[in-house]
């Protein structure tokens, strides 16, 4: 079984000469909102191919009455 492999690991500080060819894909959790919108951007700035990223919508907002907010 392979590895996975993140971008980044939360718990180490951001380096700035991150290769991002050295990853299969990209799971951006997509929303819609200006944050989700930018990080695709960034990626595709980078030269990340569109094929390589997987956008995971989820509703930020809740819905009135639902148990899961």
């Amino acid at each position: 079984m392979q590895e996975s492999r993140l971008a980044f690991d939360i718990y180490e500080p951001c380096k700035a000469n991150i290769d991002l060819c050295q990853y299969d894909g990209f799971i951006v959790f997509f929303s819609s909102g200006k944050d989700s919108t930018a990080c695709v951007l960034h990626l595709l700035e980078q030269g990340v191919e569109p094929e390589r990223i997987e956008l995971h919508h989820h509703c930020v907002d809740g819905f009135e009455g639902s148990s899961l907010m």
